[in-house]
């Protein structure tokens, strides 16, 4: 997640009994320190929002149009776009055991695949979630986590788990984040 530029799609996914239900869908980029973009639904809410440099916007997910924030608004919406980066999920306090699964083609290309169960720090997954179990695929000379599937069990109801899929590509690339029009 240390790379300067790169791009994501993820999936995040309740089960209950035998019916499934997105929690999240996004995708989104990342162009240096400052530049970010992330776009999709949470709770079937639309979401879409942009940080480049100092300015900040928001689409408005009932009439559409944009906004730019004041900087009294930035701090929570920064906060909430970097809980929908990828990144947010890969803080651990360990990673525990880490168990190698073989080499297996993604793309075209072969990928360390991995398995762990961390100690992970979000509160929100580690709140209502056991047995989080992360899968990693790993490619290239820098190792780069180019997809990951992370599932966990329902401390409350076991007949509810979650899966997420997230998706990495374009690493270290150049990438162009504009403004939307507001």
């Amino acid at each position: 997640m240390g790379a300067e530029s790169y791009r994501f799609s993820s999936r995040s996914t309740l089960h209950i009994d035998q019916e499934s239900r997105a929690f999240s869908v996004l995708e989104g980029e990342k162009a240096g320190p400052q530049n970010r973009h992330v776009k999709g639904t949470m709770l079937s809410t639309p979401v879409d929002i942009y940080a480049l440099g100092q300015k900040v916007y928001r689409q408005d997910a009932v009439s559409g149009s944009w906004q730019t924030l004041s900087p009294s608004e930035i701090p929570d919406t920064l906060l909430l776009l970097d809980e929908l980066s990828p990144a947010a999920n890969f803080k651990f306090s360990s990673l525990g055991e880490v168990k190698f699964l073989g080499k297996e083609k993604l793309d075209g290309k072969t990928c360390l695949k991995l398995q762990f169960k961390p100690v992970i720090e979000d509160e929100w997954l580690g709140r209502y979630f056991k047995d989080i179990t992360y899968t990693v695929w790993l490619n290239g000379k820098k190792a780069y986590i180019v997809k990951t599937e992370i599932t966990g069990q329902s401390k409350e109801n076991p007949a509810v788990s979650l899966n997420i899929e997230i998706l990495l590509s374009d690493f270290g690339k150049e990438i162009r984040i504009t403004p939307p029009v507001v």
